[in-house]
C-alpha cells in the first residue's frame, strides 16, 4: 500500500510539472489600499542608463543621475574627483 501511494503521488507530481493547467490557481491577493501604497519600504537602486550616465533612484522614490567624468580628468590629479549630481536626461 506505501508503494502505491508513492506511485500516486510521484503520478500526480509529474502530471502538475507537465501540464500547467492542472496546478492549482495562485491564490487571490487584493489589491493594495491608498494606506498600504504610502506606507510601502521601497528600496534604493542603481541603474546603468548609458555607458557614462548613472541613475540613483533613492527609497523615497527621488531620483538623481551621475555623470562619469572623461578619463583626461581623472588621471593624476592632486585632488579626488567628484562626482555632481544632475537632473536625468
Amino acid at each position: 500500500m506505501i508503494e502505491r501511494g508513492k506511485a500516486e503521488i510521484d503520478t500526480a507530481s509529474r502530471r502538475r510539472m507537465l501540464d500547467p493547467m492542472f496546478a492549482p490557481p495562485a491564490p487571490h491577493r487584493p489589491a493594495a489600499t491608498p494606506l498600504e501604497r504610502a506606507t510601502a519600504k521601497h528600496e534604493a537602486k542603481t541603474e546603468l542608463i548609458r555607458d557614462d550616465i548613472l541613475r540613483h533612484t533613492n527609497a523615497d522614490g527621488r531620483s538623481y543621475c551621475l555623470q562619469k567624468p572623461p578619463d583626461a580628468a581623472t588621471r593624476d590629479g592632486p585632488v579626488p574627483i567628484t562626482l555632481v549630481p544632475m537632473l536625468c536626461p
